[in-house]
């Protein structure tokens, strides 16, 4: 093998220091995209098996395992797995208002997962931000709950006698 001169050498270290670079960056901002959507998608009350969710997992899989990414976007996807695997059981009965929920346990499941991720977030901005959107969340719920159970709750009619 021949001697390589020190320029040689220095041009293929940075080389290699601009490649690991680049795929770090690439990493960063492939985590970036699926995160960004991941809210969004949680926000909405989109169920776990909503095609988005699947974009977000193919961002995710941009993150190689070397990236400083890697355990935030495992987590992650772990997240969508387990909100996949979860099978509500089928009622054997209904409500009165025939069992349509009106979005209800979308929503209950996002704020499930807010309140999860509050729970292990390492970073106190992230969990207040966390807790704030958590706080919106049951308050639509309520809402929501409220609106349905108003719905079902026939008015009673006065005749004026």
């Amino acid at each position: 093998m021949a001697p390589r001169s020190p320029l040689a050498v220095l041009l293929l270290l940075s080389a290699l220091l601009l490649v690991s670079t680049g795929c770090r960056e690439n990493a960063g901002a492939a985590f970036a995209r699926a995160e960004a959507r991941y809210q969004t998608l949680l926000e909405g009350g989109k169920p776990a098996h909503d095609p988005g969710f699947t974009e977000v997992l193919e961002e995710l899989a941009k993150v190689p395992s070397d990236s400083p990414f890697s355990t935030r976007a495992r987590r992650l996807e772990e997240a969508i797995a387990q909100a996949r695997a979860r099978r509500p059981p089928i009622p054997l009965a209904t409500g009165g208002h025939g069992g349509a929920d009106g979005g209800i346990e979308a929503l209950r499941d996002a704020c499930e997962e807010l309140a999860r991720r509050m729970g292990v977030s390492q970073y106190e901005t992230e969990r207040k931000d966390l807790e704030r959107r958590l706080l919106a969340c049951r308050e639509r719920v309520l809402k929501l709950r409220d609106e349905l159970h108003h719905e079902a709750t026939p008015e009673t009619e006065h005749s004026g006698h």
